[in-house]
Order: C-alpha cells, then sequence, then structure tokens
C-alpha cells in the first residue's frame, strides 16, 4: 500500500495547515510494504509540508515486508521539505521490522527544519531514517528506547543535524552532527548530552526552563546552537513570548 491518505507520482505538491491522524498504509500480498501511513511519494515527486500535525499513523509491512515511514514516505528520487511541523505517535512495522517511524527517504533528499517528534516508533531510526538529510532545529523525544532516533543509509558527508534535542531514544547514526543536545552523547563541534529541562506550558511538555519566565534556571539549550545561525522566530518560552 503506498500513502494512507495521499500518494503522489511525478508531481510538485504543497501541503499547509493540515491535520494527517490515523491513517495506515498495509501491505498486501503484492506489495509486502507498507509505504507512508499518511503519505507517500514516489518518483521524481518534489513534496513540501508546512505547519502540519501527523499523529498515530502507520505504516505495516506483511509477508516478510517492513512499514516504511508511520508519517511521510518518499522514495525514487522523491524530495521532502518539511517545516514546522509536529509528529506524534507514529510508527511502523512488519515481520522484517519497520523503517523511520515518523519519515522515511530513499534515493532522494530529506530538508526537516523546527519539527516536533515525539512517540515514534520503529526498528531503524525510530524517528527518521533517510539516505541524505539535512535535519535543522528539531526535537526528538521518547522514541523507541534502545534504538537509533535518526538512521542515514546514504552518503553521511551530504547530511546534517544541527541546532537539536533528542532525549528519550538511542544516538544518531550515520549523520554528522553539532551544536545539539543528545542524550548519551554523540561527536562533533557543539554536541552535549545533559538533562535539556523541558517545561509544561500552554501547549505541551517540551518548552525549555527560563528564569526569565519563571523556572529557577535556565536550560542548558538556551543560546547552546551555532553562533552563526539565523534565529527562528517562534518560542521555546512557557510565557509564550518570542524567543529572542
Amino acid at each position: 500500500a503506498y500513502g494512507g491518505a495521499i500518494w503522489l507520482e511525478n508531481s510538485e505538491a504543497v501541503i499547509i495547515d493540515c491535520l494527517f491522524s490515523g491513517n495506515t498504509a498495509v501491505g498486501s500480498y503484492s506489495n509486502r510494504y507498507g509505504w507512508g501511513g499518511a503519505i507517500c511519494a514516489y518518483n521524481n515527486t518534489s513534496l513540501f509540508v508546512a505547519n502540519s500535525i501527523f499523529e498515530h499513523n502507520i505504516a505495516t509491512g506483511v509477508g516478510g515486508g517492513t512499514g516504511r515511514g508511520g508519517a511521510i514516505s518518499t522514495m525514487a528520487s522523491s524530495n521532502l521539505t518539511v517545516s514546522d511541523s509536529s509528529f506524534i505517535d507514529n510508527e511502523t512495522a512488519g515481520s522484517a521490522g519497520g523503517r523511520g517511524g515518523a519519515i522515511y527517504s530513499i534515493e532522494g533528499t530529506l530538508n526537516a527544519v523546527n519539527c516536533f517528534f515525539s512517540g515514534s516508533r520503529a526498528d531503524y531510526g525510530s524517528a527518521i531514517q533517510a539516505y541524505t538529510a539535512t535535519i535543522s532545529n528539531v526535537t526528538i523525544v521518547d522514541a523507541n528506547v534502545g534504538y537509533n532516533a535518526i538512521e542515514i543509509t546514504g552518503i553521511t558527508l551530504n547530511s546534517l543535524l544541527i541546532n537539536s534535542i533528542i532525549r528519550g531514544s538511542n544516538t544518531v547514526i550515520n549523520c554528522p552532527t553539532t551544536y545539539s543536545c543528545v542524550e548519551g552523547g554523540q561527536p562533533g563541534i557543539g554536541n552535549f548530552s545533559v538533562d535539556p529541562m523541558f517545561e509544561t506550558g500552554p501547549q505541551g511538555d517540551y518548552y525549555l526552563s527560563q528564569a526569565s519566565s519563571g523556572q529557577a534556571a535556565d536550560s542548558p539549550c538556551i543560546d547552546a546552537g551555532d553562533p552563526n545561525s539565523v534565529l527562528i522566530i517562534g518560542t521555546t518560552r512557557t510565557d509564550e513570548l518570542d524567543d529572542t
């Protein structure tokens, strides 16, 4: 099965301000693989996703197949850009394991910016498995314990994880990483592994502790990103004032 909600082939698509919830892509006798619980992009497709929510989507393989991309799967020279979006409790499964609990990208490029991943489940790349990827300003929490949050399967020199937080999962495989807080540690300039000091706020449990918004101390993740990065407009504060 290809895409529990949307199937794209040899096309260009822009998806903004959408909710994808409870979609499934399940393999069959003729095709054992489930590709993209919510969206599958195939054959030179260009997909742009922004300001959207993907929750409780599942891709499942059967008869020795795998689920690939619990929320989104791209393949056959298709490229994905996703920004300002949330991925909650998406998963892949199958008798041969699942790949990319939230996002699976093969034979193309992935660019993920300012996204949130929680509760992703897969055997390979519990949140993301990709051939090449640039992943920046993302937070990944509570993915499979004992599995790797991000796996890069292609040319590692063309990939980068930067300015991000990974907590409640294992490490990052084959992806150069800089200026990120990765539980358990990760080689690279500016990386560290201390508690990011999450706080509960109006929209969830993953704001950052900040004295200026009423907490006892500042999170070590504040101002810990690449000093040459451009500030993303938004907030990590429980009082929801913009970051500065």
